[in-house]
């Protein structure tokens, strides 16, 4: 009987977990500005601690629209800032 109802709690417990994982925001950051080279750069963050997809894809949502406002900061009106990040998952 015990183990009637342990299974349950054992199913969750195993489905929860693998809905988190460890993830990373691959971001993209292209500058460019009227007669000279469009510059690009790439930046890898790690997404600390195990968290869902959905939540993974806030925080890179987020990280993008912060390492773009950044960038503005940095540079003067003439330059075109795009930063775009998109989830990887660890392995």
């Amino acid at each position: 009987m015990k183990k009637l109802i342990l299974l349950p709690y054992f199913a969750v417990i195993i489905i929860s977990s693998s809905c988190r994982k460890n993830y990373s925001c691959t971001c993209t950051t292209n500058l460019t500005e009227p007669g000279y080279v469009p510059y690009q750069t790439a930046t890898v963050q790690k997404i600390e601690g195990r968290v869902s997809n959905k939540k993974a894809t806030k925080i890179c949502t987020n990280t993008a629209s912060q390492m773009e406002a950044n960038t503005r900061l940095i540079f003067n009106d003439a330059v075109k800032v795009e930063t775009s990040c998109s989830v990887q998952e660890n392995q």
